[in-house]
């Protein structure tokens, strides 16, 4: 009897990682309906891919709409964030 012989690999049923939870508290869906990359989403056919932020979304394929939603929503924080910054620092070289 080995120790390898005594290992048995588990069913792989869900992938590794993170899970979607629910939305944040500052989630704007109007907001990212108007952004130009979900608008280029809906235009796009089941079965056609949107590469955005280094990921890929297949379009009717699982949750790959409300991931591609949420990504556009942490950009949009993201960039609000950093101007907010550039104002704070323009202010302050007056």
């Amino acid at each position: 009897f080995f120790l390898r012989d005594a290992v048995v690999p588990r069913p792989r049923n869900k992938m590794p990682g993170p899970k979607m939870g629910a939305r944040p508290a500052d989630f704007d869906e109007g907001v990212v309906r108007q952004a130009p990359t979900f608008l280029k989403w809906q235009s796009l056919a089941d079965g056609e891919k949107l590469r955005y932020a280094c990921r890929e979304f297949v379009k009717g394929y699982g949750d790959d709409e409300e991931r591609l939603m949420r990504r556009i929503m942490i950009a949009r924080r993201n960039n609000l964030r950093d101007h907010e910054m550039l104002k704070r620092a323009r202010a302050r070289a007056r």
